[in-house]
């Protein structure tokens, strides 16, 4: 199979897969919603957010785990590939230990992170513990996915996540409906990350039976093991400036504003998460395809591979915003949570401006996971870290809630974006970051106008709510593709992505 067939099999299960589980998800919540009190939404967020901090103990070793595959994969080097996954099966054995034991330790702790802890909620260091449990068993298989990944075969991985997540809220609202108990609810969670782990353990024996064969190591080249050594290094500042990034809006809004605003917030949060998560599954499903890419062309046709996927992530995440940006608030009242559940359009419109900014980062990510350069901008994640730390609590403290989003605005804005596209176009692509600004500012323009625009034919119309949603609906699907294709059509990168609709999924045309 080929690098671009290999690439599109994998996009098409993890975003039909993920399609599916938002689906799952929206009923699993409503469920959760009817039978638990809301504060049990923002114990979910809290606690998640914690043991994303605790994560920091992995260290980045996935993505220099997988970049390290690459060419011993590529030249069928067994014997370095079985040296490197006995490496990498005693470091996650380790990691999850740690994982275990420090989380157990914190437990005493958790009071403090919570402004008012709720009458209606009991043991909640026990909950928090299965929490624990959960992220640690997570890391005792892991190591084994990253042998899938890299031999481009993620497709393999999103049909058993899909499986497991559909059979897990199925349980979930079962024992929702039956037994409106949070314990259980949080058990299957943990049973079903464990059967997840050993279903891939055992795929993976099948597809590499070389993995079960104790002998023929050979010692890692001391090139590959700097390599590692090298890139982990550098992966351990990521991973804390991502975490801290990622956990500190919801430790902020928990310990400023409560849990009741918190599990508000975390509604939200299922929703962006979702497209998110559709739009993540698109760029890890080709990252193993462009690092091999790298591998074998030049700068300049690497250079081309990125204004093709850039172009496609900037239709597809503006487009995505739009439509957040008009039909949230009239679907969490309509069909979903109701009115009571609402936020503020203030703080939406940052949120979704946060969302635009994060996800046009992904190609530029993409490249830099590819082509293994966590090192060049090692410093990038602790300077974001500080930024959002100090502007969130300063900007809380004095706007209230909604001067933690503009905290992490400032973040995105003024420290990620422009030093990570300053390393991979240097590194990558030798050329001028001005290239890159240049489409940059232009994409946000068109996006701004294209936005504004759009709501203001939204705003126009005045029927009942549900006619409203619907009619809002048409306009957000056609109007920005519209204007997108008015500019776009006669450009190579938009000539590029029809082809490959014409060739793989249009069976008729190859005919």
């Amino acid at each position: 199979m080929s690098r671009t067939s290999k690439s599109i099999l994998n996009i098409i299960t993890a975003i039909l897969g993920q399609i599916f589980i938002i689906l799952i998800g929206f009923i699993s919540r409503k469920i959760f919603i009817l039978y638990l009190d809301a504060e049990y939404l923002g114990l979910n967020g809290l606690f998640s957010s914690i043991l994303t901090v605790l994560s920091l103990t992995e260290l980045g070793l996935g993505p220099a785990m997988i970049f390290s595959l690459y060419k011993p994969l590529a030249e069928n080097d067994i014997s370095i590939c079985k040296a490197l996954m006995r490496l990498y099966r005693k470091a996650y054995l380790i990691i999850g230990s740690i994982v275990l034991v420090v989380g157990w330790c914190i437990t005493p702790f958790i009071k403090y992170l919570i402004k008012d802890i709720p009458e209606n909620i009991s043991g909640i260091h026990y909950i928090y513990i299965m929490f624990v449990l959960n992220a640690a068993i997570s890391y005792f298989y892991s190591y084994k996915r990253s042998l899938i990944t890299a031999s481009q075969n993620q497709y393999q991985i999103n049909a058993v996540h899909t499986a497991v997540y559909f059979c897990m809220n199925i349980l979930q609202i079962i024992v929702l409906l039956l037994t409106h108990n949070y314990y259980c609810f949080l058990g299957i969670q943990i049973l079903s990350t464990f059967a997840e782990n050993i279903v891939l353990s055992v795929r993976v024996d099948k597809r590499f039976p070389w993995m079960k064969d104790k002998k023929g190591y050979n010692e890692i080249p001391a090139q590959t093991r700097n390599e590692i050594i090298r890139n982990v290094k550098a992966m351990i500042f990521h991973r804390f400036g991502g975490i801290v990034t990622d956990a500190i809006d919801n430790i902020l809004i928990s310990k400023f504003f409560g849990l009741l605003f918190l599990g508000l917030y975390s509604n939200y949060l299922v929703i962006f998460s979702a497209i998110k998560s559709v739009l993540q599954t698109f760029f890890s499903s080709i990252t193993a395809s462009v690092g091999d890419f790298g591998i074998q062309k030049s700068s300049e046709e690497s250079y081309s591979l990125y204004r093709k996927i850039q172009f496609f992530n900037f239709w597809l995440v503006s487009f995505c915003t739009i439509c957040l940006f008009v039909l949230t608030n009239p679907f969490v009242e309509i069909f979903w949570l109701g009115k009571e559940y609402l936020i503020s359009g203030e703080i939406l419109n940052v949120v979704l401006l946060n969302f635009y900014f994060e996800n046009m980062r992904r190609t530029i990510l993409t490249f830099k996971e590819a082509f293994g350069l966590p090192w060049h901008d090692r410093f990038k994640p602790l300077i974001g870290a500080i930024v959002n730390l100090l502007f969130s609590t300063i900007l809380a403290i004095k706007w209230g809630v909604i001067g933690v989003f503009i905290g992490t605005t400032i973040t995105l804005l003024g420290v990620n974006v422009w030093i990570e596209a300053y390393v991979v176009f240097k590194y990558v692509f030798h050329k001028s970051f001005l290239s890159f600004l240049k489409e940059y500012v232009f994409q946000a323009m068109l996006f701004g106008i294209t936005l504004l625009c759009t709501l203001w034919i939204c705003n126009l119309l005045s029927f009942q709510p549900f006619l409203n949603f619907v009619f809002r609906g048409i306009i957000c699907l056609f109007f920005p593709n519209v204007i997108y294709w008015i500019i776009y059509r006669q450009s190579k990168e938009f000539k590029y992505i029809i082809s490959l609709v014409n060739k793989y999924f249009m069976p008729a045309k190859r005919l």
